[in-house]
């Protein structure tokens, strides 16, 4: 399954990791294996910015637990987001699983 733009997030210059946790389809489908990558969104809305937009990610997670009240497990995913450049980002997700 392949996602792109899934949210818009704002890091600030050589900051992070910051964690960020999404899911899909309500969070109760196991899509298996996701890897997402941080994708700069220059010049979006009322954030004009100009320069290098150097993002890195890692420390992909996934977590599920059951969730009692409901009778079904629940999947997050989660990565860590950099931003190692010098200008604060908005950025988005994109991504996809394993085949």
């Amino acid at each position: 399954m392949a996602f792109n733009q899934l949210g818009i997030f704002f890091i600030a210059a050589n900051a992070g990791p910051m964690q960020v946790a999404y899911w899909l389809d309500d969070a109760q489908s196991d899509f298996g294996a996701q890897w997402a990558m941080a994708h700069p969104e220059l010049n979006k809305g009322s954030f004009p910015q100009s320069g290098l937009a150097v993002l890195a990610v890692g420390n992909f997670l996934k977590t599920s637990h059951y969730d009692g009240n409901a009778g079904v497990f629940r999947y997050t995913y989660n990565v860590d987001v950099t931003n190692e450049g010098a200008i604060p980002l908005l950025f988005s997700l994109q991504g996809g699983g394993n085949v």
